[in-house]
C-alpha cells in the first residue's frame, strides 16, 4: 500500500508540474500577444 501511494504522489507531482508549465506558457503567450496588440494599436 505504501509503495502504491508513493507512486501515486509521484504521478500527481509530475502531472502538476506539467500543468504549471502549460499554464505559465499560456500566460506568457497571452502577455506577448497583448503587448503586440498594444504596440500595433
Amino acid at each position: 500500500a505504501e509503495v502504491k501511494t508513493h507512486q501515486h504522489k509521484r504521478a500527481l507531482a509530475l502531472t502538476a508540474r506539467k500543468a504549471i508549465k502549460l499554464i505559465f506558457g499560456l500566460l506568457a503567450k497571452n502577455q506577448l500577444y497583448s503587448g503586440n496588440r498594444v504596440g500595433q494599436a
